[in-house]
């Protein structure tokens, strides 16, 4: 049963000591002694009331933001029922008791929820010499002794002075800032003025030459077997034939993958052109060979297989497809790399070939993250 947050608790008169739930139909369920109520909770859409005796009572509600609203509600009617009480206690705290002398909360814990004042300036005291408080937790500025506060910051305890000693003869300890201070006086003299530097003295003899450093390696180019270059092999004095570098006094060959970095000039470049005919559904294309490929006579539209493509990451590799059509123009339907069709995406979204005219495809493989992310394609027509 839902309680009413308007109408769940019932109103003090004048004579009523208890305090009085009631349910909906206005029928008191819970009568309770004020001075009995240990504390009141909410979790949730429950207000519970918890007594001394041990005893839970518990309210459901609507909603949580009922239950909280509840609290208030039960705390402002007991301080209603509470108006003269045989004793002084802040009515903020959690736990209302009818014996200020004898606290004993349940769990070993007394929670309180704002100031705790002695009736009495300067006459109670924390603990005594027979009943010590354990361990005393305060906050970094929290503890002023007879008007002087101590206090923390990084690890360390800062007061302005300490006494040491008697209180006829103390022994003073502050700071001025930047020395420490006994009585008054600097426990160090002042640091003296700096001496006059020093004449510069003659410049010392020359230390023998150091030895002779080893020879590095050469790079030895020479006309070896077959017009092969002679590099260094690593050491002082050795070399190795490379058989990828070939040099015969005017054509200078490298034979495998070269890379570039930087602006790369050449007066003149030509192309090695592979030479086919199509006769079959499939044509292989090996790039070892080359990159473009020109087809006297094609009688078939086919597959392209590109074969032996390099896989390096973040590279575009272009190749070129030179057919001369016939009365029937024909072109590579679908493109393959080492077996594997591919997505080929034609310039404008589609493409055509001629008649008796040579057509140019052009293709583009881009290389990411280990994969053929894109294979792109143009046909352009010469007559």
């Amino acid at each position: 049963m839902a309680y009413n947050i308007n109408n769940f608790v019932k109103v003090v008169n004048q004579g009523d000591r208890n305090l009085q739930i009631i349910d909906n139909s206005g029928t008191v369920r819970f009568s309770v002694n004020p001075y009995q109520v240990l504390n009141v909770a909410q979790n949730n859409n429950l207000l519970k009331i918890n007594l001394k005796s041990g005893r839970v009572i518990t309210l459901d509600f609507q909603n949580s933001t009922e239950a909280i609203e509840s609290v208030l509600i039960i705390q402002q009617k007991i301080d209603d029922l509470v108006t003269v009480t045989p004793f002084t206690i802040d009515k903020d705290v959690e736990n209302w008791v009818e014996d200020v002398n004898l606290i004993t909360p349940e769990g070993g814990t007394l929670s309180i929820w704002g100031h705790l004042l002695p009736g009495t300036t300067s006459t109670y005291n924390i603990g005594s010499p027979t009943y010590e408080w354990h361990t005393l937790y305060v906050g970094s500025q929290s503890l002023v002794i007879g008007g002087v506060t101590i206090s923390s910051a990084n690890n360390s305890i800062i007061l302005d002075s300490i006494n040491l000693g008697s209180e006829l003869y103390p022994i003073l300890i502050t700071s001025d800032g930047s020395n420490l201070l006994i009585n008054g006086t600097p426990s160090s003299g002042s640091v003296g003025a700096t001496g006059a530097t020093g004449l510069q003295g003659t410049q010392g003899i020359t230390g023998p030459q150091g030895p002779v450093g080893a020879t590095g390696a050469e790079f030895i180019v020479s006309n070896f077997g077959n017009n092969r270059i002679l590099t260094s092999d690593g050491t002082a004095t050795g070399s190795i034939a490379e058989s990828n570098l070939t040099f015969d006094g005017y054509n200078f060959t490298i034979t495998g993958t070269s890379s570039f970095s930087g602006h790369t000039i050449f007066q003149q470049t030509s192309e090695v052109v592979n030479s086919n005919l199509v006769t079959t559904p499939t044509v292989t294309y090996d790039f070892n060979l080359g990159s473009i490929w020109y087809h006297g006579t094609v009688s078939n539209n086919f597959t392209a297989d590109f074969i032996n493509l390099p896989t390096t990451n973040n590279r575009v590799i272009t190749t070129t497809i030179i057919i001369s059509q016939g009365a029937t123009g024909y072109s590579p339907e679908v493109i393959r790399i080492d077996g594997i069709t591919q997505s080929l995406k034609w310039a404008n979204g589609t493409y055509s070939v001629s008649t008796n005219k040579v057509d140019i495809v052009g293709l583009s493989f881009l290389r990411l993250n280990n994969n053929w992310q894109q294979v792109i394609g143009q046909i352009s027509s010469f007559s």
